[in-house]
């Protein structure tokens, strides 16, 4: 795998925004490095089959079939690598400003796996401690009636899973969620993991596995997290993508997707168009 030359990627970037680049989102912060053997982009509109080069915005959900994987860059120059059946979703995204030196970047990791790199949002600031988020167990406002639901800290960088959200102060991690648990590897840097239960932090070369909604998370070490294979099939390349073949049917790619994850959508093309001129997809 050659190595990704970043600068020219966000240049990429750049140069699209600034030619008018046609996208469906209201806000344009990242854009697909590669695109194979399946990716759709979940806009709130509508759902286009996307390509290498496709736009990405906040609201956006990138998702890859059972054969798919896809690679992208943010224009904070961090990077992902998604896995096959997977889906994420961009919460919130803002550079660092004037009015917020550190920036904001949230997402949520709906299913499957991806790796990431950190850019310049949460790179060199640490998240802030834990504190707990409260519920009326009743729907009364009384200290006896409120239950303990998150314990979520607070940084400029989020990762949020089904049973934990992780944080990290720079650094290159993985973080894949099967079924009941979820495992999260660090290559490089540290990367925290919490929920109700508690907190972990992993060092490069140390990883930390959830096993239940309950399960308060935990240190391992590399070997017992099993994720050679899966790291080995997201390593970063410099962006080139060879010509997608044997492409599934678009519609049936997206029908088969949004229905396991998302329930349906209305199926298109980047262009606007119905893929293969069937009827879009019901949400219901």
């Amino acid at each position: 795998m050659k190595k990704m030359n970043t600068a020219v990627m966000i240049l990429a970037i750049g140069s699209s925004l600034a030619a008018g680049t046609s996208f469906a989102s209201d806000s344009a912060v990242g854009q697909l490095l590669s695109a194979n053997g399946g990716v759709l982009i979940q806009r709130p509109a509508k759902t286009d089959i996307a390509s290498t080069g496709t736009i990405v915005g906040v609201g956006d959900t990138i998702l890859t079939t059972d054969t798919g994987a896809t690679q992208w860059l943010m224009s904070d120059t961090s990077v992902f690598s998604m896995a096959a059946d997977s889906g994420l979703k961009i919460n919130k995204y803002a550079l660092p400003s004037s009015t917020n030196a550190n920036g904001v970047a949230s997402y949520t990791l709906l299913q499957g796996a991806v790796r990431t790199v950190t850019g310049k949002i949460g790179k060199n600031v640490a998240a802030n401690a834990p504190r707990n988020v409260y519920s009326a167990a009743t729907g009364r406002f009384h200290p006896e009636n409120l239950i303990k639901v998150a314990a979520a800290p607070s940084g400029p960088y989020t990762l949020k899973t089904a049973l934990a959200v992780i944080t990290t102060q720079g650094a290159d991690f993985t973080a894949a969620q099967s079924g009941t648990v979820i495992k999260v590897l660090v290559t490089a840097g540290s990367a925290a993991a919490c929920n109700v239960a508690g907190c972990a932090t992993a060092n490069a070369g140390e990883g930390i596995v959830i096993s239940c909604a309950g399960c308060k998370p935990a240190v391992a070490s590399s070997i017992s997290l099993g994720l050679d294979g899966l790291i080995a099939s997201l390593a970063f390349t410099d962006g080139q993508s060879p010509e997608i073949s044997n492409q599934p049917q678009a519609t049936a790619v997206c029908r088969t997707v949004l229905g396991r994850i998302m329930g349906g959508a209305n199926c298109q093309n980047a262009d606007g168009g119905n893929p293969d001129n069937e009827p879009p997809v019901s949400p219901n």
